[in-house]
């Protein structure tokens, strides 16, 4: 099974979260994640829930702490803060499909403070990583692709400015219907956390190639973030945005 990170390890502080409020988190996941592709199955939901609760307790926990009011949901009331899975504008992209393109046997920016499509602050890589705002928690269970034939075979995250390390991604994206990487270990993002992610291309060398990476996870977001529409309007330059530029 996956590990489940230490709150030292995480450097949180956690409120433990009501009767209903768990209540509550375990009828959104039970809502959330089902592969609909088959009939009958839910192969998304059960792994998750199998083998990754432990750890999106802490991370609710967490939000207790560090968001404003009480777990509410999905349909999180005025003051208090809900569940969602990982929407590109909480990363500072329109669409997963608006990555970059990769080109073959080089390394790539996909996770940073300019590559986004509404973050440019003009210097992109670990050096320049993206801010998690102060209105939302995440947390991140694996990573995806979207393209019809992925060529990322490795990727990198690095949180504060620590490097995590990479995991290859070639085997899943290639040889699974589903392609995704599941983490051994969740990421955790709170509040002013900062993050990158950097990733390397197969195929062939100097030939660009489509990426559409997705990370699979959840996020914890207060009322009034959750109802933006616009992902633009998600990211910004101020620490109550979603994901803040620096």
């Amino acid at each position: 099974m996956p590990r489940v990170n230490n709150t030292a390890d995480i450097g949180a502080k956690m409120e433990t979260l009501s009767s209903e409020e768990k209540n509550d988190l375990q009828r959104s996941m039970r809502r959330t994640f089902e592969d609909l592709r088959v009939e009958g199955e839910a192969v998304i939901r059960n792994k998750i829930q199998s083998d990754y609760m432990d750890e999106i307790e802490v991370a609710a926990q967490i939000a207790r702490h560090e968001l404003n009011g009480s777990f509410d949901g999905y349909s999180p009331a005025s003051g208090n803060f809900g569940i969602d899975v990982i929407h590109p504008g909480y990363f500072g992209y329109d669409d997963w499909d608006n990555m970059p393109d990769v080109t073959g046997g080089s390394t790539f920016d996909w996770f940073d403070d300019d590559t986004p499509d509404n973050l440019n602050s003009g210097e992109s890589g670990f050096a320049n990583p993206l801010t998690i705002g102060d209105p939302a928690v995440h947390i991140i269970l694996g990573y995806g692709s979207y393209s019809p034939d992925p060529v990322v075979s490795r990727l990198r995250e690095q949180k504060n400015d620590n490097p995590i390390p990479a995991v290859t991604t070639e085997d899943v994206f290639r040889n699974t219907d589903l392609r995704i990487k599941w983490k051994d270990t969740a990421t955790v993002l709170q509040p002013q956390d900062t993050f990158a992610v950097r990733g390397f291309a197969g195929g062939e060398n100097g030939t660009d190639y489509p990426a559409a990476l997705y990370p699979i996870g959840l996020t914890f977001l207060e009322a009034q973030e959750y109802r933006l529409l616009d992902p633009e309007d998600m990211a910004g330059t101020s620490e109550n945005d979603v994901v803040v530029e620096t």
